[in-house]
C-alpha cells in the first residue's frame, strides 16, 4: 500500500514540477521511458537501448529527464532498481544472492556495493532495520 502511495504521489508531483502540460511531448516521452524502466530494469538495459527505443540518443534522453524531473536518466533507472530491491528486500525471505540475482546482477557483492552507495546501508542492514522497524513494537518508522 505505501508503494502505491508513494508512486501516486511521484505521478502527481511530476506532472505539478515539470512546468508542462500532462500531454506535452516531453511529459510523453518520460512516461515512456518511465513504462520502458518499469518492464527492463532487471535486464540491466544500458541507457542507450532505452534511448534508442525512445528514438532520441542517451544524451538527449538525459537532459530530458534532467528537465522535467530534476535527475539523470540513470538515477531514474538506478533508483527503480534500489526501490525494487527494497521491496524484496522487506517483502520477501529471498535472500541477498536471490534478490541480486533476481535484479539482473551477476555477482552479489557488486549488489551490495550499489545498494550500500544509493542507501547508505548493506542490504541486510536495511532489511534487518526496516523489519524491526515494522515489527509489533518496533519504531514503526521504515527508513
Amino acid at each position: 500500500l505505501t508503494a502505491v502511495l508513494v508512486q501516486i504521489a511521484r505521478v502527481q508531483q511530476l506532472h505539478q514540477s515539470s512546468g508542462a502540460p500532462a500531454h506535452s511531448r516531453k511529459a510523453q516521452q518520460i512516461d515512456r521511458f518511465r513504462s520502458l524502466v518499469d518492464a527492463h530494469f532487471r535486464q540491466r538495459w544500458p541507457l542507450q537501448a532505452y534511448a534508442e527505443h525512445l528514438g532520441i540518443t542517451p544524451g538527449q534522453l538525459t537532459r530530458l529527464c534532467r528537465e522535467v524531473l530534476g535527475h539523470s536518466s540513470l538515477e531514474v533507472i538506478n533508483a527503480r532498481i534500489v526501490h525494487e530491491a527494497q521491496r524484496e528486500l522487506v517483502y520477501t525471505r529471498s535472500s541477498i544472492k536471490q534478490v541480486a540475482d533476481h535484479l539482473g546482477f551477476v555477482d552479489e557483492a557488486y549488489f551490495t556495493r550499489f545498494f550500500r552507495k544509493h542507501t547508505g546501508q548493506t542490504p541486510r542492514e536495511f532489511r534487518t532495520r526496516t523489519l524491526a522497524a515494522m515489527a509489533p513494537g518496533g519504531a514503526g518508522e521504515t527508513p
